[in-house]
């Protein structure tokens, strides 16, 4: 096997590989226990940006269904193409005050944002924030063979960026009572043949990192007739 850390997920032949991934959940029963047993859940919706039409309706719909069934859940994306604005069309539809985006720079994709929706640009993280983000990535970063600081140090500052803030979206910030924010769990899409899973598969290992427990399209894709 290629890669690192408790969740594994690819395989020698470049295929994704769960069998190691210790936070891998599945089935709405489960997803509901989760969202009922803290007092504000949070989601965290991702996939990649390549995503059949179809795909994209099902996230749509069934994001808009689950801010209807768990009314304290707030959900989290990035507000990149593809996935996380399928999402974050579900959850404006409900309840766009309850959508946190967390963005790589300030007005990301601006056309995107609904009004009420709550931004967070990664410069406006508070600096210890930033530097666990930091942290985060680059310990768990995988590029072909190589992984952690052999992989992430040489890379330009701006795609660090976009890494750094998908990190910030699974640590969360600071609430009033400075309390970090980390989602309660996660449902990821993510498109078949990409190397590693590409950045959505960077942020599976980060929640495996931190102990998010997350669920796969493979599964969720199934939850539209049960919710």
């Amino acid at each position: 096997r290629v890669g690192g850390g408790a969740c594994i997920i690819l395989s020698m032949n470049l295929s994704l590989d769960f069998s190691q991934c210790r936070y891998l959940r599945q089935g709405y029963e489960e997803f509901a226990r989760l969202m009922e047993s803290v007092e504000t859940p949070i989601v965290l919706l991702e996939g990649s940006r390549a995503a059949a039409s179809g795909e994209l309706q099902a996230m749509e719909q069934l994001a808009a269904q689950l801010m209807r069934a768990f009314p304290r859940m707030l959900a989290r994306s990035g507000n990149a193409e593809g996935s996380d604005q399928a999402w974050a069309r579900g959850v404006n539809s409900v309840a766009p005050g309850r959508l946190q985006l967390v963005l790589p720079v300030e007005n990301y994709r601006g056309g995107a944002i609904a009004p009420g929706n709550q931004t967070l640009a990664l410069e406006e993280a508070r600096g210890d924030e930033r530097l666990a983000a930091n942290a985060l990535s680059r310990e768990h970063h995988w590029k072909t063979l190589r992984q952690g600081a052999q992989a992430y140090d040489g890379m330009p500052d701006y795609r660090k960026r976009y890494l750094e803030r998908d990190a910030l979206k699974v640590l969360g910030v600071k609430d009033y009572h400075g309390r970090p924010t980390i989602p309660t769990a996660a449902l990821f899409y993510l498109a078949p043949g990409k190397p590693g899973g590409g950045g959505t598969g960077h942020t599976i290992r980060l929640c495996e990192a931190r102990q998010v427990p997350f669920f796969l399209d493979d599964d969720w894709l199934q939850w539209l007739r049960d919710v």
